[in-house]
């Protein structure tokens, strides 16, 4: 079940469901970070100051912005 199919069910279970998928997402993320570490410090930097280290995200910003 992918995310906008558990959003759209309105139900507890739906929203539990929704609620594994992000955060094993964002968990990925946080790993992806840390691997880009060595080849984008100041890059990585930015990106693991927005996704936090709780359980909830930062202020969605651009994190490479367009010149």
């Amino acid at each position: 079940m992918g995310p906008g199919e558990a959003r759209g069910a309105g139900d507890a279970a739906a929203g539990a469901e929704l609620d594994r998928v992000l955060a094993e997402l964002v968990a990925a993320c946080r790993s992806v970070v840390r691997e880009l570490g060595p080849f984008l410090p100041a890059g990585a930097a930015r990106l693991a100051a927005q996704l936090g280290d709780g359980d909830r995200v930062g202020v969605p910003d651009p994190v490479f912005p367009r010149r």
